[in-house]
């Protein structure tokens, strides 16, 4: 995913992020994500505590806008 395309979905937050082994990163508001041209950086729920993330931008391999957890 290029970081511009992953920026101009940060208007229909809650994402989530799907990654190419499995894992799934929910990005609750715009302020949770700090984008770069090669990752991202996540500040999510980790177990009921907040934890940044450091996420490949070319490992994820959907985004769905509008996204509640679990989804």
């Amino acid at each position: 995913m290029e970081s511009d395309d992953l920026q101009d979905l940060l208007n229909e937050c809650p994402l989530l992020i799907r990654m190419n082994d499995g894992r799934e990163v929910l990005v609750e508001k715009p302020e949770f994500i700090v984008i770069s041209p090669y990752n991202a950086a996540v500040l999510t729920d980790i177990d009921g505590r907040k934890r940044i993330i450091v996420l490949s931008l070319m490992n994820i391999t959907s985004v769905i806008p509008n996204a509640t957890a679990g989804a």
